[in-house]
């Protein structure tokens, strides 16, 4: 059993929550969380617009450039006391970027498969970041599939300069996160393990204190995501101006007395009463957000041709009385807290009464335990992948010692698998042999002695004829070739080689789709003359595919001497 722990690092409070288990079997064990003790600089407040999020740094250190990547000192010393209450005790961590760190893209693909995915990741993406691909660390998150068959394919790209920074500062503090988690990938990983299966589109909301996050999932499966400016630092903003409050009293207002009247017609201007204003103030401060979910969802609509069904809040943003009533009022669809009634968060007592601020964190802290069921995108790439560490591999000698008297199991077993299979692949060679010798001799014969003695008195005898020569295999070819084009698909072959005396065969081209090169390999094996094909390679060059195929090429007889 791991003990994994996920950290949150907000912009007014880091928080950690500490899970224990394995795979889809985890319980919630420990909840930490400290305040950045800095006053939220008023210039930031205010931002009701949003914008995708974006990768490269804010001007908010034009003195310095590397300033904009660093999390401060004051986060800094927040950790430190985390770190004293041994938050970070365990067999790992995994933590977060922010927002602003990372550039979200999201591209179509005809292929589902990792391998080919990373392969034509940076033709794809080329254009869509400020810079050139080779100056981010990218990685990528596959989706839903479009209702024109593509998938969806986000992907998060990351500089190297920000990673360092990122990995150095957990570093002084005695971190060395397995992952690096980027908004708002982390709201997938809550809704695979706390929502139940649901064919229809849901949305995710976190409302943080700065930036919101969404996610649009069906059965899991991501289709939309977005981060975008505007929290509840915003009704803080408008709270402290109502009141004539510092942002410190205001902020401690908003969390004692702050609420949503859904049903009360919003006032310009203060009207004197207390509660009326309260909550002008904090509705008002929910409207660039409600601004920027509408149209999220409005183009989610028109891309996926589905409604969502239902919004989920998560976040410090969305505790106020009646939020949920009044977002979900402005949308018209459906809007509740997420549900945070599993029976592994009953262990710690009032954690449902703060479970939405700890979302995040909770998110971070299943991914370590259960990554089959969460996303898969982490800033840790390439130079900065997590290699582990020795304090780790110490603790967990049992686990590993376990693991490998199981591996040591299973390699027996496989070689007793692979022993079966190679013998299942020597009868069906035999079983081919058999097949082409009966086709040359009239008889079956699988002895290489006399199978080599009879091709050399046969090949001297004019009555033994091929009955395809090496030229009417190129025109087949090239029929074929003809054949593709005619149903409408786009293939050229650069290079045909034929063997006649090994009865081989392989063709290279290009094609414009992998659709293109699957129909040509139909077609060709169609062909009474081309036998076993298989595609050995298929990459994307610029805008079009190379391929090549290969294959057994034989169509010959024996014609009885008279």
């Amino acid at each position: 059993m791991s003990r994994i722990v996920g950290l949150d690092i907000g912009r007014l409070t880091v928080k950690a929550v500490a899970v224990e288990g394995v795979g889809r079997t985890w319980e919630l064990v420990d909840v930490f969380e400290e305040a950045i003790e800095i006053p939220a600089p008023d210039a930031e407040l205010g931002q009701d617009e949003a914008t995708p999020a974006s990768g490269t740094p804010a001007a908010d250190a034009e003195a310095d450039p590397g300033a904009a990547l660093s999390l401060g000192a004051e986060t800094l010393a927040a950790l430190r006391r985390l770190a004293d209450r041994g938050a970070f005790v365990g067999d790992g961590v995994v933590a977060s970027m922010r927002g602003r760190d990372a550039v979200l893209t999201r591209i179509s693909l005809p292929f589902e498969g990792a391998k080919e995915i990373r392969a034509v990741l940076a033709p794809q993406l080329e254009g869509r970041l400020p810079a050139e691909i080779e100056d981010f660390l990218v990685d990528f998150e596959r989706g839903a599939r479009l209702p024109n068959g593509e998938f969806a394919i986000f992907t998060a790209a990351v500089t190297p300069e920000t990673v360092a920074i990122r990995l150095g500062e957990l570093a002084s503090v005695g971190v060395d996160p397995r992952a690096l988690e980027v908004p708002p990938f982390h709201l997938v990983t809550l809704a695979r393990n706390l929502l139940p299966a649901n064919p229809a589109p849901v949305a995710i909301v976190d409302i943080g204190a700065d930036t919101t996050s969404v996610v649009i999932v069906a059965d899991g499966q991501l289709q939309t995501c977005r981060s975008f400016p505007g929290g509840g630092e915003r009704a803080t903003a408008l709270l402290a101006e109502s009141f004539g409050l510092t942002p410190e009293l205001a902020r401690e207002g908003k969390h004692s007395e702050g609420f949503i009247d859904p049903d009360a017609v919003e006032q310009d201007a203060p009207t004197g009463d207390d509660a009326t204003d309260i909550s002008n103030a904090c509705r008002r401060g929910l409207v660039g957000i409600i601004r920027q979910l509408r149209r999220t969802l409005h183009a989610h609509a028109a891309e996926w041709g589905g409604q969502v069904g239902r919004v989920y809040l998560v976040g410090g943003g969305s505790v106020l009385s009646g939020t949920a009533e009044y977002v979900g009022a402005s949308l018209g669809i459906e809007t509740v807290p997420l549900p945070f009634d599993q029976p592994g968060l009953s262990r710690v007592e009032g954690f449902a009464a703060v479970a939405p601020r700890f979302a995040s964190a909770l998110a971070m802290a299943l991914r370590g335990i259960s990554p089959a069921t969460a996303s898969s995108i982490s800033a840790r790439q390439g130079a900065f992948a997590f290699r582990g560490s020795y304090d780790y591999l110490r603790a967990a000698a049992p686990q590993l010692a376990f693991g490998a008297a199981t591996l040591a199991v299973l390699f027996v077993a496989f070689i007793g698998a692979r022993l079966a299979a190679l013998g299942a692949e020597v009868r069906a060679l035999d079983a081919t042999l058999e097949s082409a010798t009966q086709e040359l001799f009239g008889s079956p014969e699988t002895d290489p002695d006399r199978i080599r003695s009879e091709l050399t008195l046969r090949a001297a005898r004019p009555s033994f004829l091929m009955k395809e020569s090496a030229y009417d295999l190129l025109v087949m070819v090239s029929n074929t070739i003809g054949e593709t084009l005619d149903n409408g698909y786009s293939v050229a072959a650069g290079e045909v080689e034929v063997d006649m005396e090994r009865k081989v065969f392989r063709v290279s081209g290009t094609a414009d789709s992998a659709e293109s090169v699957d129909t040509f390999q139909q077609f060709l094996a169609q062909q009474e003359c081309f036998k076993e094909l298989e595609r050995t390679e298929l990459a994307q060059r610029g805008e079009g595919f190379e391929f090549t195929l290969q294959g057994m090429a034989f169509c010959g007889r024996v014609v009885e001497e008279r």
